[in-house]
């Protein structure tokens, strides 16, 4: 919901320079404008003092309740409030009068439903550069001219379950909670980026989702609908899993520019999108981070001759995610050598390689690991894995160089 300062602010604007500059300076649609209009509660220039307005909006509609001596039919409400029936449609309206005929009093309510209605994209577009307008400005820390290594870092913090709450005495595998899972990132970060600092980085690339939300709902569940035990209450969650994230881009970022790439998981698919649109919006004023928010559920980076490809690693079938690489990126495909698929899901490190036709073309599919703790239902399944973190450094000529892992203690 638009803050009431926002509306008057707008509003006053609009009505000192006219509609199409406030349009130009806050980048808003004119529908919008239209919707602050009514939501401003800055009386007209014209009002008596004894007119009482009331306005109320959801989406594309919009009631109007006015109390006084003096407005008494439909029509009077509509030009007091300058409704235009262009834009405007009247649905249903009642009128009521109470008090003698020495003292009448009138209600007049009118209910209306903006013509066409409203086009979420334009209202997304709105939110968005609304939130755009207060990010915090950061300088460019990697200008000038400097030896270039040829180097990227790839740092990997898939399947962290952030919310997920693991009691170590039932699970044998530790304990597990926000405090906990924040811990564990910014001590991984800070020691891969410390260890990738010795040879030189020119780029990071962080992938972000994977599960790094452990659920997806108000109700703590995952994208299919999968009951999960949380820490705490799932906006908390989100709003300290968006702080986690800033600070370890910010970290980043003393290093190399970064590109982060959003790869939606199973448990997290919507909440990952929001995630790294949120840090789209905060990073809009940092020129050295760029974010890939598309909605394609792959994401790839071409690296010199290097090509890495991301996924979940929960929707594809076996084996297919090398003709994937090829039918989708067939371009990157054909300028590069050193080909990898990077995999979440499963929480455990795993490499196999794929070769079709001849050994240059080889594929390498990986499933990175993660430092979340073994929740209640792997425990009674059985299921384990080492904790670890890892980041790898890709060369533009000579491929995957070094990878460097970290182990919580």
């Amino acid at each position: 919901m638009v803050s009431t300062d926002r509306v008057a602010e707008v509003i006053a604007y609009a009505r000192e320079h006219g509609e199409q500059a406030a349009l130009d300076e806050y980048s808003i649609t004119a529908a919008t404008l239209l919707r602050y209009r009514f939501l401003d509660k800055s009386p007209p220039k014209n009002t008596t003092g004894g007119v009482r307005i009331l306005r109320e909006a959801e989406g594309p509609n919009l009631n109007i309740v006015a109390e006084s001596h003096e407005i008494r039919t439909l029509e009077q409400l509509l030009a007091y409030c300058r409704v235009d029936l262009g834009a405007w449609t009247v649905t249903r309206h009642i009128v009521n009068m109470w008090g003698g005929p020495d003292n009448p009093n009138f209600q007049v309510k009118a209910w209306l439903t903006l013509r066409g209605g409203v086009d979420p994209k334009e209202e997304l577009a709105d939110l968005i550069a609304d939130a755009k307008q207060y990010a915090p400005k950061y300088p460019r820390l990697h200008a000038k001219a400097r030896p270039k290594s040829g180097n990227m870092l790839e740092l990997a913090l898939f399947d962290h379950h952030f919310g997920q709450l693991s009691w170590g005495k039932e699970t044998r595998g530790g304990n597990y909670d926000v405090k906990i899972a924040a811990r564990l990132a910014i001590d991984a970060v800070d020691y891969l980026l410390t260890r990738a600092s010795e040879v030189g980085i020119d780029k990071i690339v962080v992938p972000i989702g994977n599960d790094f939300f452990n659920v997806n709902s108000a109700a703590n569940t995952t994208v299919a609908g999968t009951p999960q035990s949380e820490d705490v209450r799932w906006k908390k969650t989100y709003v300290l899993g968006r702080r986690l994230w800033v600070k370890i881009i910010e970290r980043c970022l003393l290093l190399a520019p970064v590109e982060i790439k959003c790869v939606l998981g199973n448990h997290d698919g919507e909440r990952s999108f929001y995630l790294t649109d949120a840090l789209n919006c905060w990073f809009h004023k940092a020129p050295e981070v760029a974010v890939d928010n598309n909605p394609a559920e792959r994401k790839y980076l071409e690296w010199g001759r290097c090509f890495i490809g991301w996924t979940h690693g929960n929707e594809e079938k076996k084996g297919t995610l090398v003709n994937i690489m090829a039918t989708e990126r067939p371009l990157e495909w054909s300028r590069t050598t050193y080909r990898e698929w990077h995999k979440g899901h499963l929480h455990a490190a795993k490499a196999e390689a794929f070769q079709i036709l001849d050994e240059d073309r080889g594929v390498r599919e990986r499933v990175l690991p993660s430092l979340v703790a073994i929740d209640d239902w792997h425990a009674k399944k059985g299921y384990s894995a080492l904790r670890e973190s890892v980041a790898m450094v890709w060369n533009k000529d000579r491929g995957l160089t070094d990878e460097f892992y970290y182990h919580p203690e």
